[in-house]
């Protein structure tokens, strides 16, 4: 093999290595961002008249909170130069501030147990990912992410089956949700990385963590625009 050869192997090698460090850094900080959410969730709820809980469960505050995360996650999306460090962190880590305290003031109020269960499997999910991501030295299929989510969720089912006094057919409807959202947060994102879509040189994982939700959104409208399209056939 000559060395032109051997210089686009090593360069293949490189950068399906740097894809595999991108993908297991962002499903890190995404479950530590879940996981932050529900640790305040439970507090909230343990601690109902405090003055934290109190502030949180008024309606313009979580309407205020909502709206700053939209814009966050916006310009992360469409701005490049909220990618560098450490603008990158600082973004980071205000979503999440702003992402806990809202999913949190929800998770208080939240008396169905739908909204933990599907957070639950969210976290999971994006933990198992990293796992995944952290030994493996190549991408995962659409099979294997399909089997990992669905084997995450249903631990998760049985768990709250056991445990809690939640409706099964509540925690149905949450499995079919949970499962529908983490494969949205996961395929888009991997899609796009493995087939080169994006330039890592530009991109980070860390404000690849906030952009996810993104996706996830889109993934829900790509449903209703099928949806709309199916229905739209049969019209007269």
């Amino acid at each position: 093999m000559d060395s032109s050869g051997l210089t686009l192997n090593r360069s293949t090698i490189e950068e399906r290595n740097s894809k595999l460090y991108h993908l297991r850094f962002l499903y890190l900080l995404l479950g530590l961002q879940i996981g932050l959410a529900l640790l305040l969730g439970w507090y909230l709820r343990q601690h109902p008249s405090c003055a934290v809980t109190r502030f949180l469960g008024h309606w313009a505050v979580s309407l205020v909170l909502g709206i700053l995360m939209l814009l966050i996650v916006l310009l992360c999306y469409f701005l490049s130069i909220v990618r560098r460090e450490p603008i990158n962190w600082l973004i980071y880590v205000l979503f999440t501030f702003l992402f806990a305290a809202f999913v949190g003031s929800l998770l208080a109020k939240d008396r169905s147990g739908l909204l933990w269960f599907v957070l639950w499997v969210l976290m999971l999910v994006a933990l198992g990912l990293f796992l995944y991501f952290l030994v493996a030295e190549f991408y995962i299929s659409s099979i294997g992410e399909i089997l990992l989510i669905f084997g995450v969720a249903g631990l998760v089912l049985l768990f709250f089956l056991a445990l809690t006094d939640v409706e099964p057919w509540k925690l149905a409807v949450g499995f079919l949700v949970a499962c529908a959202l983490a494969f949205f947060i996961s395929y888009q994102h991997r899609s796009m990385v493995r087939n080169s879509l994006w330039d890592l040189g530009r991109e980070d994982p860390v404000t690849g963590a906030v952009r996810v939700w993104f996706d996830a959104l889109l993934g829900f409208c790509r449903i209703g625009e099928l949806f709309t399209k199916g229905f739209g056939r049969f019209t007269i």
